[in-house]
C-alpha cells in the first residue's frame, strides 16, 4: 500500500511526467480510463463539466434509480471518513451524481 506522499508523488508522475507510475494496477487502470476515454485533465483542480438542467434531468433519474444502494454507499463512506479517499455514484456514461 502507497503512502500518502508516495501516491501524490506517482499522481505527480503521471501528470507532470506523463509517465505511467508504479501504482496499483486498479489504480492506474482508473486514472488511465479517466484520462484516455473520458478525456478527464489529471492536472485541473475541479472538473469544469457542469450540465444544463435539461442535460442533467434524465441523468437525475437513472442514478435516482440506483439509490437503492445508499445503505451501502453510507457504510462506506463511514468507513472513508478519516481517509484521503472518497466515494462517487456515477452512472453508465461517467456522469457523477451530486445533491
Amino acid at each position: 500500500m502507497l503512502t500518502e506522499s508516495a501516491r501524490e508523488r506517482a499522481w505527480e508522475e503521471f501528470v507532470v511526467g506523463k509517465r505511467e507510475p508504479a501504482v496499483a494496477p486498479v489504480v492506474l487502470g482508473s486514472w488511465l480510463r479517466s484520462r484516455d476515454e473520458f478525456h478527464v485533465d489529471p492536472a485541473l483542480e475541479r472538473s469544469p463539466i457542469v450540465l444544463p438542467e435539461d442535460e442533467w434531468s434524465p441523468r437525475r433519474e437513472r442514478l435516482e434509480a440506483l439509490g437503492v444502494g445508499g445503505p451501502a454507499l453510507a457504510r462506506f463512506g463511514e468507513e472513508l471518513r478519516e481517509t484521503q479517499d472518497m466515494l462517487a455514484l456515477c452512472d453508465a456514461d461517467g456522469c457523477v451524481a451530486r445533491d
